[in-house]
């Protein structure tokens, strides 16, 4: 995913565990701790997109969701 330039050598993401088990999730960072105001939001094109329609726009097997304010994803599994 391509990065905002005044983000440069911040982490964008974060990948890790979905608590209720059995897949992953992507999250993206926030500017600062409590802001919704992210400094990298996951794609436009694929937020609000699930499951089989995601997996197709992405070409890749086990999407789960992208929500659509960009803030989060799943995925199946991590690969």
């Amino acid at each position: 995913v391509q990065g905002d330039k005044a983000a440069v050598g911040l982490a964008k993401y974060v990948v890790f565990p979905d608590s209720k088990g059995g897949g992953w999730r992507i999250q993206a960072v926030p500017v600062e701790e409590d802001s919704f105001s992210t400094r990298q939001p996951l794609p436009e094109p694929w937020r609000g997109v699930r499951d089989a329609a995601l997996s197709e726009l992405l070409g890749l097997e086990g999407c789960v969701f992208v929500h659509a304010g960009g803030f989060i994803g799943g995925h199946n599994d991590k690969e």
